[in-house]
């Protein structure tokens, strides 16, 4: 005996597949988090999505959380850089255009020029000259006088062009007040570190202190861009060097009067 169509009834619908579900729950969570890297407009756009959710995310971590993480993460590795450049001026920003234009790397908007043919030629000569010109005892003085003005300029750019999650004016102003002081304080303390080093051996060791200094150079910019929770120690323990050398200062200076 056939059945007709009308006898069959509806046709079954069937459950969706723990695969399907665990896709679904997957792109909901990177809908919810990966926002807090644009900003904080989409911070907020992504928690307000959130909540219209349901109870199926109460066991995930709050959003708030992984942002004040990634938050954190980029001040780290913004003064990490802007201490690098108070080494070596040139080579953190051309590391950064490298890591943007090779990597995709992500960039502030109003940074994104580092990645540029032009940028990535001209920092790429002055870090190659930078570095060359800092082995040759008095050239490498000279060096250092000049690096007096252009370290903490270099150190605001590095730090501004990875707070991108920052509105543009809250990020100038972090490059200004933490960038270029961080850059200014790390260039004071291998200054003073070299002038003890020619007083010492006249000079002759001054171009292993230079290899040092690029040894540290790279290493932290490498933290600041591939591990940058790291930089959030080194973050630390670079701001305590920095106090003790200035409380040192400050010590020394009544007795010097």
């Amino acid at each position: 005996m056939l059945l007709s169509l009308d006898d069959r009834g509806p046709p079954p619908v069937s459950e969706p597949s723990p695969a399907v579900r665990t896709i679904t729950r997957t792109d909901a969570d990177v809908t919810v988090i990966s926002p807090a890297r644009r900003g904080v407009s989409s911070f907020f756009a992504a928690r307000s999505q959130r909540s219209k959710m349901g109870s199926r995310d109460i066991a995930r971590p709050p959003s708030v959380v992984c942002f004040g993480v990634t938050i954190l993460v980029a001040i780290a590795a913004g003064v990490v850089l802007a201490a690098s450049a108070g080494l070596r001026a040139f080579v953190p920003l051309f590391a950064v255009g490298v890591a943007s234009r090779t990597f995709g790397w992500d960039v502030a908007t109003e940074m994104q020029w580092l990645a540029s043919n032009t940028a990535l030629t001209v920092f790429g000569i002055a870090s190659a000259l930078e570095i060359a010109a800092d082995k040759i005892p008095v050239v490498d003085h000279a060096l250092d006088a000049v690096h007096t003005i252009i370290g903490p300029i270099a150190g605001a750019l590095a730090g501004l062009s990875v707070w991108l999650h920052f509105p543009p004016a809250v990020a100038t102003a972090l490059a200004i007040a933490v960038g270029a002081p961080i850059a200014g304080g790390v260039h004071l303390v291998a200054a003073t570190t070299r002038v003890k080093s020619s007083v010492v051996s006249g000079g002759t060791l001054n171009p292993v202190a230079s290899t040092v200094e690029d040894g540290v150079t790279l290493s932290a910019i490498v933290i600041a861009i591939a591990a940058p929770l790291l930089a959030v120690v080194l973050t630390i323990v670079l701001l305590v060097i920095l106090a003790r050398f200035v409380v040192r200062r400050f010590r020394r200076a009544p007795a010097s009067r």
